[in-house]
């Protein structure tokens, strides 16, 4: 957005804002999570908070876009300003849209390292989110995957190269606004990726030095700004070289710091755009600051929308801080007018913005895509037997096992996607091609039974499986008691997540990432195994025990 596109953007937002009342001024800083089953359940309600306290966003995952369409509808009905509705479209429209196409997860894309992929990979997002209700996209995730054993970001981060990450957040941004469809949201500020804790559970640490965090994050929220980012998310994430927070336990979150959300990064970086909370009750935001005063806290400090309020606590103790000088009329006035300002840009100000249906031709770009980036991002970390590719006849005996946390009943485990439950594409590819395929769930001792062509082990772990790591612990883990890997023929282990199994499994003779579970990634994997899908060496995450290991020809020195 150049200069004039920005005053007049501005000029408007701020004659919108001259005709509001506090109350709808404050509605404009708060963003209400509702579920699915909520709006199923009582509609009328959902309607009447939202009207009632005039919110400027709502958050929707999991819905179906006719859901959404029917929602929408209701608000514009009973709401002068329209309310956006938000989401996190990390990799495509589904499944936070149901009906929405999932592309594989954005380590893949950094595995295939495609620029026109990922612009792409960002217009499908903004065309069917758009399509279906939705404005703001919680994404791209613009943090850097530094340690192996962060359990948030891992194959949800673009990789570990801060130029890869900020060139290819850049495109997604790009396609994602193209046209001021939909605004983006690069994630999570000031960047995770360095500590191994979770921010939903303690406040965590970005501890490089300032100026290691210029090299490395501080490159890549440079670039996204300079590529227009419409808004920026802030974690719970302490910066100490910005602000120590001597008085807070463990160290202050970067959203209750002014240092780092006013001072760095709307003024030592000069973003322009909207600053969003991530979500209040998170403990490493929450541990810090009573219930009632966690909005207050987080809008005074900086952030210009509070993710995951409660309408009626939240309103009432804005306007008491309001009233009492904790936030200031200047930082209230800051925050409306850069909300009012992406609406205006999304050209939702006045009345929302109509967005035609996707066509039967995009959808086939989108999907063609999503196949190339499945297809680019298949990456061999090791083969020390020189197993791959796999030759094998028609009414071969292969076995295909799935590992991965399963649902339980005290919520320890969750299946990501239960679509995908057992990855059912990889033996519909396999028998497509004539194989015979037998499948185990968590289960490896058919493994040891020396009578199938191959052995496919295919782990699926990806953030939030397991809250607090993306390890294999517990019972996962002792599937490889009393290996089974000397004595199984012809064995492929496949990461379709945490890319980091070679430090893991430091005894597996083969090892392939795909870094995500979805049809294409599996489809990918098969024709990769099969020498149909070529083997890329190189990969956006790094072994702990450094490059590809490749198959060992000799022992032997050659000598002069």
């Amino acid at each position: 957005m150049n200069e004039s596109e920005w005053t007049r953007v501005r000029r408007e937002a701020a004659e919108r804002m001259r005709r509001m009342s506090v109350d709808e001024k404050i509605g404009q800083l708060l963003c209400w999570d509702v579920s699915a089953p909520a709006w199923r359940a009582e509609p009328a309600r959902i309607v009447e908070v939202a009207r009632r306290y005039h919110l400027g966003s709502l958050f929707l995952f999991g819905w179906k876009a006719a859901e959404i369409g029917a929602l929408i509808a209701e608000l514009d009905r009973h709401m002068p300003l329209p309310a956006l509705i938000a989401s996190d479209l990390e990799h495509g429209a589904g499944p936070a849209i149901s009906d929405g196409l999932e592309f594989p997860f954005q380590m893949a894309l950094g595995a295939a390292d495609d620029e026109t992929l990922a612009e792409t990979m960002g217009r499908a997002t903004a065309r069917q989110g758009a399509a279906a209700g939705v404005q703001w996209t919680f994404s791209p995730v613009a943090d850097i995957q530094f340690n192996p054993a962060n359990p948030v970001v891992n194959v949800r981060s673009l990789g570990e190269e801060p130029a890869r990450v900020a060139r290819l957040a850049a495109a997604l941004i790009r396609g994602m606004q193209r046209d001021n469809l939909m605004a983006a949201t690069a994630k999570h500020f000031p960047g995770d990726g360095v500590d191994d804790r979770d921010q939903h559970m303690c406040t965590s640490v970005n501890s490089f030095s300032r100026a290691r965090w210029r090299r490395t994050f501080g490159r890549v929220w440079r670039r996204v700004i300079r590529e227009d980012v419409m808004s920026i998310m802030v974690g719970h994430i302490a910066l100490p070289f910005a602000d120590r927070g001597e008085k807070y336990i463990g160290g202050i979150p970067s959203t209750l710091s002014r240092a780092v959300q006013i001072d760095l990064l709307k003024g030592e970086l000069g973003f322009r755009g909207c600053v969003v909370s991530d979500a209040l009750p998170m403990v490493g935001l929450s541990a810090h600051v009573r219930s009632n005063e966690l909005a207050v806290s987080n809008i005074a400090a900086g952030s210009d929308v509070a993710l995951f309020c409660e309408p009626e606590r939240d309103v009432n103790a804005i306007r008491q801080a309001l009233d009492a000088g904790v936030i200031s009329d200047e930082r209230m006035h800051d925050a409306c007018l850069r909300v009012l300002m992406m609406k205006a840009r999304l050209g939702s100000l006045a009345a929302r913005r109509a967005v035609a249906p996707v066509t039967p031709d995009e959808i086939a770009e989108f999907q063609a895509a999503s196949r190339a980036i499945a297809d680019k991002s298949a990456t061999l970390a090791r083969d020390v037997t020189g197993t791959l590719p796999l030759r094998l006849k028609p009414g071969g005996r292969v076995l295909t096992i799935t590992l991965q946390y399963d649902n339980n009943s005290n919520g320890l485990g969750q299946d990501q996607n239960e679509r995908y439950r057992e990855l059912p594409h990889i033996d519909e590819a396999l028998r497509a091609r004539g194989l015979v395929v037998e499948h185990a769930h968590n289960d490896t001792r058919l493994a040891r039974s020396g009578t199938y062509d191959a052995v496919f082990v295919n782990i699926k772990i990806v953030p939030h499986c397991l809250g607090g790591t993306v390890r294999m612990v517990g019972p996962l883990a002792w599937l490889f008691w009393n290996s089974f890997i000397p004595e199984t023929r012809n064995l492929v282990i496949t990461a379709f997540g945490n890319p980091y199994l070679t430090h893991e499994i430091p005894n597996a003779p083969t090892l392939l990432r795909m870094f995500d579970y979805s049809a294409d990634a599996q489809r990918a994997a098969v024709a990769t195994w099969l020498g149909e899908n070529p083997i890329r060496p190189r990969s956006p995450a790094r072994s702990r025990r450094g490059p590809v290991e490749r198959k060992r020809t000799s022992n032997r020195r050659k000598i002069r």
